[in-house]
């Protein structure tokens, strides 16, 4: 679009003033061609025919002046020249078709120097865009990674924070079941002792340094020392055994 709006500007502006001064090819012959913006041709053509110097004057295909050796001669006397100003014509008009064909050949020029131009232009451009195209992808797949960077480590910081829980929670199990070892062991040795008769017969357990009480009742200082000594671990905490239900205190 850009290339033919621009040729069409120059076809306007040859075809709007155009003088050619088509072959002063040598001392006997010029030739001045004019293309008005209408496209209608003025000339005036100089050559030496028969000895003397003849000037002829068109308007198109009209002859409008013809002068022999310097002198005009009226419109009267024309035909006595018909046949030297149908030499001059004819001359004219192989002039005037290789002026067209040279003005042909420099616009095609011309439209030819255009398009190559247009042409590097779109490659230009095409570069550009996709210089642009590449610079804008690499902002993303930075963006991207320092976003995975900062994901992985939330996930890691994430995975710390599981792997403490997870430890947390199997010393607490460990715990625990230490613990209950520990109750089932002493809940044996109650039986041994001849505190109660059978396991399922504790109710309730207290035991710390100040006492020891089973199922309400308050036990010896003997029994206190045994199992204050026998279960360290478990004084520490201090323990209550109800109903079933093992709490520290």
């Amino acid at each position: 679009m850009k290339t033919t709006t621009i040729l069409n500007g120059l076809l306007m502006l040859s075809m709007l003033a155009m003088s050619i001064n088509l072959c002063a090819q040598s001392s006997t012959e010029k030739i001045e061609l004019r293309e008005s913006a209408h496209g209608k041709v003025s000339a005036r053509i100089s050559k030496k025919l028969g000895g003397k110097d003849f000037e002829l004057n068109l308007s198109g295909e009209k002859v409008t002046a013809l002068s022999v050796d310097g002198k005009a001669v009226p419109e009267s006397g024309w035909d006595a020249y018909a046949s030297e100003i149908s030499e001059l014509k004819t001359q004219l008009k192989k002039n005037e078709q290789r002026a067209k064909t040279e003005k042909a050949r420099s616009v095609g020029d011309q439209k030819k120097s255009l398009v190559e131009k247009e042409r590097t232009l779109n490659v230009k451009s095409q570069t550009l865009a996709a210089k642009s195209a590449a610079e804008q992808m690499k902002i993303k797949a930075e963006k991207d990674k320092n976003l995975a960077g900062k994901d992985r480590a939330k996930a890691d910081a994430a995975k710390v924070i599981a792997d403490g829980d997870r430890l947390k929670a199997e010393k607490d199990h460990e715990a625990a079941e230490t613990d209950r070892k520990l109750l089932d062991e002493l809940m044996t040795e109650l039986v041994s002792d001849k505190i109660i008769g059978a396991k399922h017969d504790l109710k309730s357990l207290q035991l710390e340094p100040s006492g020891m009480r089973v199922n309400g009742n308050s036990q010896s200082g003997a029994i206190l020392d045994k199992y204050l000594k026998k279960y360290p671990s478990l004084v520490r905490t201090g323990v209550s055994y109800n109903f079933g239900v093992n709490k520290a205190k």
